[in-house]
């Protein structure tokens, strides 16, 4: 089976559409707000077809979405949801998407919930420099465990305490 997401941009949107195996599973659809007081990258519509809900479709639709949204340099994905939606808030709620702690701008809709995640991009591991500072930490417990072993031998055997 081969997963594959898909980017499409038309004029004010942008599709996301995944599938497996040429075969339509779902979709989000997308809208920048650049140049507003709020960069971000809105969610304007999710859906996943009903023989494959539960699958683990959603999460893999906001990946992409959230990758997009780092390649674009926007910082947050914001989503609105209907309150009796609830499987996907449990979807929003299980990938990190949470009510930000303060509006800039208050919600257009307010019969919404709305959620936004900050999207931050992967850390870049330096392996040499990991490797180099796990070989000294090593070198450093040896030499601790070998100094504490002389010691104990020394209060064992030596009539004049530790040292």
């Amino acid at each position: 089976r081969r997963v594959h997401g898909e980017a499409n941009v038309t004029a004010k949107s942008i599709y996301v559409i995944l599938a497996v195996d040429a075969e339509g599973l779902g979709f989000v659809r997308l809208r920048g707000l650049r140049g507003t007081s709020e960069h971000a990258l809105l969610i304007k519509e999710m859906y996943v077809l009903k023989d494959f809900r539960e699958q683990g479709i959603g999460s893999a639709l906001l990946d992409h979405t959230e990758t997009l949204a780092l390649r674009l340099k926007l910082p947050h994905v914001k989503v609105g949801i209907a309150p009796a939606n609830h499987a996907a808030l449990a979807c929003m709620a299980k990938a990190g998407y949470r009510p930000p702690a303060r509006w800039f701008h208050a919600p257009r809709d307010t019969s919404l919930v709305h959620c936004q995640k900050k999207v931050t991009p992967p850390l870049a591991v330096d392996w040499p420099l990991l490797c180099v500072c796990a070989g000294v930490l090593l070198i450093c417990y040896y030499a601790y465990q070998l100094v504490m072993e002389r010691i104990r031998w020394h209060a064992k055997y030596s009539h004049r305490g530790p040292y």
